[in-house]
């Protein structure tokens, strides 16, 4: 449950860094300041 649970944090993290990344290109660099 708990490797689950880590894996959806970290997918819905990446979904969010990737929509992100799309929506504001002038700055690709937010999520890894």
């Amino acid at each position: 449950a708990e490797g689950r649970s880590l894996i959806g944090i970290f997918h819905d993290e990446a979904v969010r860094d990737a929509v992100a990344t799309r929506m504001l290109p002038l700055q690709p660099a937010t999520g890894l300041a």
